[in-house]
């Protein structure tokens, strides 16, 4: 998320889950619920097996387009910093990948129209095994938030990325 209002990232965030829940019904599996702390986001069945699924949404990439306007078709430029972004702290606690009992990372890119995923476990060992920078006062205002910025063309190997067939508009 990137929006740097903590109202507007909650919207942003439980629309993505919204999303990623669609996107996981229409592969097989059930829904069970979704969850407002910090556990996991969403818990869902398949074979008779329950998993459960942490949620990140980033807003901030957007490729760039053209568009048409009445004087004639412009191009606009995308905003992209290439990392994705894990949290781990945010108001001076324990956050994010720090504190999430999910089994399953899923970052999901809606302006790509795709969601990556990844083991927790396997997320873990990857920034244990790699020096990744790391940022500090990313998030909105005073909150301290924190995390690791994951190089996602050097590092895309490690995740599966699949196709999202919906359309985000702001």
């Amino acid at each position: 998320m990137a929006n740097y209002n903590f109202d507007e990232d909650i919207d942003v965030g439980e629309r993505g889950e919204g999303v990623i829940r669609g996107e996981l019904e229409s592969r097989g599996l059930k829904f069970i619920d979704d969850n407002k702390d910090s556990k996991y986001d969403l818990k869902m069945e398949l074979n008779s097996k329950i998993i459960t699924f942490e949620v990140k949404t980033d807003v901030w990439c957007v490729p760039g387009r053209y568009m048409d306007m009445p004087f004639g078709r412009i191009w606009v430029e995308g905003k992209d910093s290439g990392n994705l972004f894990i949290e781990y702290q945010s108001r001076n606690k324990p956050s994010g990948i720090a504190v999430t009992n999910a089994q399953v990372f899923v970052y999901y890119y809606p302006f790509l129209n795709q969601y990556w995923t990844i083991k927790v476990s396997d997320l873990k060992r990857l920034i244990t095994d790699n020096k990744f920078r790391e940022t500090k006062l990313s998030g909105d205002a005073n909150s301290d938030t924190r995390g690791y910025l994951i190089p996602r063309d050097k590092f895309k190997s490690y995740f599966k990325i699949h196709k999202v067939d919906y359309q985000w508009e702001n």
